[in-house]
């Protein structure tokens, strides 16, 4: 899969490198801007993937500041009291 990755990778440098820059000094912008689309739409996907992977942490992440939140501005004295149900309701909604 690795394999695979690093050369779809490549072949989007190699592009990108080679063939924007050579179609826009024969001025042919439809392919460099046609390139240009798919390249942004990898990108755009890439993207997603990696946030796919990142949510679980950012989840996490964003309920420890809305603890600290209430603790510090809405002078809740428990605001962790609910800090269980909370991560219970998390794994049960990703599962």
């Amino acid at each position: 899969m690795q394999l695979l990755l690093g050369c779809l990778l490549t072949f989007y440098g190699v592009t990108t490198y080679v063939s924007i820059p050579f179609a826009l000094l024969n001025d042919d912008f439809t392919t460099a801007s046609s390139i240009l689309s798919v390249l942004y739409l990898a990108i755009a996907i890439a993207g997603s993937f990696v946030m796919m992977l990142l949510l679980p942490f950012i989840s996490k992440f964003l309920i420890e500041i809305y603890l600290k939140f209430q603790l510090i501005l809405c002078c809740n004295k428990q605001p962790t009291k609910h800090k269980a149900l909370l991560y219970k309701n998390l794994e049960t909604h990703s599962a």
